[in-house]
């Protein structure tokens, strides 16, 4: 049982009977927590009698058509009339006072929010929201429950939904990307590497990956590589996220220093201007170059020898 704060004011019984809370005292002899409240059935004549109710009672939850719910709810929606207070006050309880509303950040604020265990005890919100399409207001009154009860349990409803739907995402995409190709290195072996304006437009499209999220892989549950390096090697991002930019891709794919071989037309990655040939090309061309230079040599000797004679 989780506890929760008991407020001055009009609650309902799970069976519809409303009552009236007026404060919360404890017992001298063993410090246990006890309910003044009374009859708020006004249709009733005999309704001035006041009664108690141990706070572990009144906080509890109860199993009604196989759903659990709170045996008491706050009636927010009910002013306090001023009738009823002069009536309480005259028989010898304080009045109830209304505490100014303080702005506490969800984020910082320590409580227990109660949570259902199993789907079954959503069925009854998932029957009345989803299938019937009631309304959230409607449905909490259907249910005779408090509306930010209702809105939790159905935020919990979505987050585990969310958390089952990434699961399966998650794996579908570990199979799919055993099936990508692996990613294109240039000829000397090395990653394409990226200039300061690619990178930052790299970084840019590793926001829009489905496996990015604040900087962490999904998949790797660790540090995203492509958003940190600055090469290209991630490949899910260059065959799933990269072809969303046809120029970007272009350009990473032909830097300025990657030429074509003259002959077979392969990339060729060169630090000078002077080279037009592949590793392989270049040694055929070499071979002949050389032949054709002593081709040449051995004719000139021959007409040389010739001519002398």
């Amino acid at each position: 049982m989780a506890e929760r704060r008991v407020f001055a004011g009009y609650y309902k019984r799970y069976d519809g009977k409303p009552i009236f809370v007026i404060r919360v005292l404890k017992d001298i002899d063993t410090g246990e927590a006890i309910v003044v409240c009374k009859d708020a059935s006004f249709s009733r004549e005999d309704n001035e009698h006041y009664y108690l109710i141990r706070y572990a009672s009144f906080c509890e939850q109860v199993e009604v058509d196989g759903v659990l719910r709170d045996k008491y709810v706050r009636q927010t929606r009910r002013e306090i009339d001023e009738g009823t207070v002069r009536e309480v006050y005259e028989d010898g309880f304080p009045e109830p006072k209304s505490k100014p509303f303080t702005y506490v950040d969800d984020e910082y604020a320590e409580r227990t929010i109660r949570c259902s265990r199993t789907y079954y005890e959503y069925a009854d919100l998932f029957r009345k929201r989803f299938s019937e399409g009631l309304s959230i207001r409607k449905a909490a009154d259907a249910m005779q429950q408090n509306r930010g009860v209702v809105e939790r349990r159905q935020a919990a409803l979505y987050r585990a939904f969310a958390q089952l739907l990434q699961t399966q995402n998650s794996s579908q995409r570990r199979a799919k990307m055993h099936r990508l190709d692996p990613i294109e290195r240039l000829p000397d072996g090395s990653l394409f590497r990226l200039t300061p304006g690619q990178l930052r437009s790299v970084r840019g499209l590793t926001k829009r990956c489905c496996n990015f999220s604040g900087g962490e892989c999904l998949l790797l549950d660790g540090v995203c590589p492509q958003h940190i390096s600055r090469s290209l090697l991630c490949r899910w991002f260059r065959r799933v996220v990269l072809p969303q930019q046809p120029k970007r891709e272009q350009s990473i794919r032909s830097p300025k220093k990657l030429r074509r071989c003259a002959v077979c037309g392969r990339g060729i990655l060169t630090r000078s201007g002077r080279a037009i040939y592949c590793r392989d090309c270049a040694k055929e061309v070499h071979r002949q170059q050389k032949a054709k230079s002593a081709r040449k040599r051995r004719s000139g000797v021959d007409n040389l020898g010739a001519k002398s004679s």
